[in-house]
């Protein structure tokens, strides 16, 4: 009995042991060359950017690099907005391209054929050295999403929230408030 309750909380160590070692850069689904995000951005509480990188994540095998987003704060965020060189400089080989094995299914999601499910870009320059990434319907605290860029993406800047209803009732209340005190005070 002693050997099996052993070897139970050894594989159940395992298994958890093995989960979490597969959370770190599993947000990306297998394409082409790629078995990993290259790239993982976290949206930090403090709304800040951190960047991880992992080796198995490039389309090709060199560039081409799939990136996931994790919004790891209390609130929904639209975009991010992120910097490199050439990391927006698409030239048609990205994540729905036609190129790759494995491409989700849905493809292509905008008409550069890196964007993944939920994602599209914006604001990018020709040189393609800094841009936005939008999220349909926002990305939700917890949430997260991946798609490809040409490049590694080295920076990017803080976020801002999508307001909440709540917030947006209290903002609207208190507008009122103030209509109404203008109102007031001009009466008098």
């Amino acid at each position: 009995m002693k050997k099996l309750v052993l070897t139970l909380g050894i594989l159940v160590a395992l298994v958890l042991a093995g989960s979490q070692q597969t959370l770190l850069a599993d947000g990306c689904p297998p394409v082409g060359y790629a078995w990993e995000c290259a790239v993982v951005i976290t949206i930090n509480p403090n709304h800040t950017l951190s960047f991880a990188t992992y080796p198995g994540g490039f389309l090709d095998g060199v560039d081409d690099p799939m990136v996931e987003v994790v919004n790891d704060t209390d609130f929904s965020v639209n975009s991010v907005y992120l910097t490199g060189v050439g990391v927006f400089a698409f030239n048609g080989d990205g994540l729905c391209s036609g190129l790759w094995a494995g491409a989700p299914a849905g493809c292509p999601f905008d008409l550069t054929t890196y964007a993944g499910p939920g994602t599209w870009f914006s604001n990018y320059n020709s040189l393609g050295n800094f841009g936005d990434v939008n999220f349909t319907g926002g990305l939700a605290s917890g949430a997260s999403r991946y798609f490809s860029l040409e490049e590694e993406p080295t920076g990017g800047n803080p976020v801002s929230p999508i307001p909440e209803p709540a917030s947006m009732l209290l903002l609207g209340s208190g507008l009122c408030g103030l209509a109404g005190l203008g109102r007031r005070i001009r009466k008098a």
